[in-house]
């Protein structure tokens, strides 16, 4: 296995190689939408499950891809195992009062939506390099706004304050165009034009 995760050809012919490694690719680009994490965290479940049920990389990708759709057998121990370290990754608990660069937190809703819609693009094409590549990045933006560590914890937290933001310009009143005021003359007490 090299240092990306990825097994090495180890007699293998070419092509063999090259869809195992597009099969991982898939699996890290499904794994990233779905739980949602960084290709780093991806990658490391992937090797996690494949370890804790003595499986290769490509049967976890296998199971990651079975278990995302909803597809393949009741019981699958590399399934469970992925199962398992997602769920240990979910319920780390977040930062109790995170302090990111979300000082505004306006454009915080596109940098939400921006994800959203890399979460999307990766979700049609899971196998699509730069779609993983905009989904990280994007990831990272979140956590670098919302001082999360991790982009499973910086999602619902920059939704929250975009959120508490909207509403808060929305209950402020408008100050942008104040109303007319007739001014009153001192001796007669009339509004005057």
């Amino acid at each position: 296995m090299n240092d990306k995760g990825v097994p090495e050809s180890g007699g293998r012919d070419r092509a063999e190689v090259v869809a195992e490694r597009a099969l991982v690719g898939q699996a890290t680009g499904m794994l990233m939408a779905v739980v949602p994490c960084s290709t780093d965290t991806a990658r490391r479940l992937l090797a996690v499950s494949a370890q804790a049920a003595g499986a290769s990389l490509v049967d976890a990708a296998h199971a990651a891809l079975r278990l995302c759709t909803g597809d393949g057998p009741l019981y699958d121990p590399v399934a469970d195992a992925l199962a398992d370290a997602i769920d240990r990754l979910l319920e780390a608990d977040p930062p109790e009062d995170p302090v990111g660069c979300a000082s505004s937190v306006q454009g915080l809703g596109e940098y939400v939506n921006h994800y959203l819609a890399a979460r999307r693009r990766a979700l049609a094409a899971p196998g699509d390099a730069t779609a993983r590549s905009f989904l990280d990045d994007a990831g990272y933006a979140l956590c670098v706004l919302t001082g999360h560590p991790a982009t499973h914890t910086a999602l619902p937290a920059a939704e929250r304050l975009s959120k508490a933001g909207r509403r808060a310009t929305l209950a402020a009143p408008n100050f942008s165009a104040p109303q007319p005021r007739a001014r009153m003359t001192a001796a007669r007490g009339t509004p005057r034009r």
